[in-house]
C-alpha cells in the first residue's frame, strides 16, 4: 500500500527517534531511514512546500526533512562501535543523497520555469487595481509569491547537499569498507548535483543577461 506525504513524514520522523535505541533496532531503523526517505516526495525531502501549507496532514509531509535525516544518520555513524549500525547508515546516507538529487535537479529546473513565467507574466499583466482601505488593526494578507518560494526550495535543497557531503566526508577512512563505499557514493551524488545546480544558475544568469541586452 502507497503512503500519502503525512504518513511517510510521520515514518520519517518515528524512525529517526528509533535510530538512537539499541544496536539492534538502532540498524535497522536507520536502513529503513533512506529507504522511507526515498519513497518520499520532494518536499518530504527539502522541507519546502510547493504551494502555502493549510491542513495538518500537509504540515506533517514536512517534519523530519532531508536534513533531520542526515543529522540522526550522522549520529549513528558517529556514535556507534558497532560496524552493522554503521553500514546500515552509510547505506541510507547514500539512498538520501540520490533523492536530494533529484530533488534538487527538479527544484532548479522548477525555479528557472517559475521565473520564466513570472518574467512574462510581467509584461501582458494589467496596472493593479487599487487596494481597499485597510480595517483599524487588520493585518494586510501576504500575497504567496511563487518566485520566492521556488527560490527557497533550491536554497534548502543545496543546503541538503552541503549537509550531505559533509556528513559523508567525515567517514571516507572508516575501517569498515561498505561503510566507505557507501559514504563515498553519497558524497559523490550530492556533489555532481551541487555541480548541476551551480551551472544551470549560471546558464539562467546567461540567458537573462542576454536578454537584457
Amino acid at each position: 500500500r502507497r503512503l500519502g506525504p503525512g504518513a511517510l513524514g510521520e515514518a520519517r520522523q518515528r524512525l529517526a527517534k528509533l535510530a538512537k535505541n539499541d544496536q539492534s533496532t538502532k540498524a535497522a531503523a536507520a536502513r529503513a531511514l533512506g529507504r522511507v526517505v526515498l519513497a518520499s516526495p520532494d518536499e518530504g525531502v527539502t522541507g519546502v512546500a510547493p504551494r502555502p501549507v493549510q491542513t495538518q496532514q500537509h504540515k506533517q509531509a514536512l517534519v523530519c526533512s532531508g536534513k533531520d535525516c542526515v543529522s540522526a544518520l550522522a549520529k549513528v555513524l558517529k556514535g556507534s562501535d558497532d560496524s552493522s549500525c554503521r553500514k546500515a547508515a552509510a547505506a541510507s546516507l547514500r539512498d538520501v543523497s540520490q533523492r536530494a538529487a533529484e530533488a534538487s535537479d527538479r527544484a532548479v529546473a522548477n525555479l528557472a520555469s517559475v521565473v520564466a513565467d513570472a518574467a512574462e507574466t510581467s509584461k501582458t499583466a494589467p496596472a493593479p487595481a487599487p487596494a481597499p482601505p485597510k480595517k483599524q488593526g487588520e493585518k494586510e494578507p501576504v500575497p504567496d509569491d511563487p518566485v520566492k518560494r521556488a527560490r527557497s526550495t533550491v536554497d534548502a535543497a543545496l543546503h541538503l547537499l552541503d549537509a550531505l557531503v559533509e556528513t559523508a566526508a567525515r567517514h571516507l577512512s572508516d575501517e569498515d569498507t561498505l561503510v566507505r563505499v557507501h559514504c563515498g557514493q553519497a558524497a559523490g551524488s550530492a556533489l555532481a548535483a551541487h555541480v548541476r545546480c551551480a551551472r544551470a544558475t549560471r546558464e539562467r544568469f546567461a540567458a537573462t543577461q542576454n536578454r537584457a541586452d
